[in-house]
């Protein structure tokens, strides 16, 4: 269930490469499909692409800052 719904979203958005980390996972607000990328700018695109719910699951998009 968890790939199906990750495999969905990857062929409804193209927009999300192989290349980033989509998890399901779950936290106190509900379900969550988290988006990481690499770059803010990759980030910055998805969060204009991407609903903010799809399928009853929360789209977070994060990216991974620069230490």
């Amino acid at each position: 269930m968890a790939a199906d719904i990750i495999e969905e979203i990857k062929e409804k958005y193209s927009e999300i490469s192989d290349d980033y980390d989509v998890r399901l996972e779950k936290d106190d607000g509900g379900r969550v499909i988290n988006v990481n990328t690499v770059l803010l700018e990759y980030a910055e695109v998805l969060r204009k692409v991407l609903p903010s719910k799809y399928k009853g699951h929360k789209v977070v998009v994060s990216y991974y800052a620069d230490k």
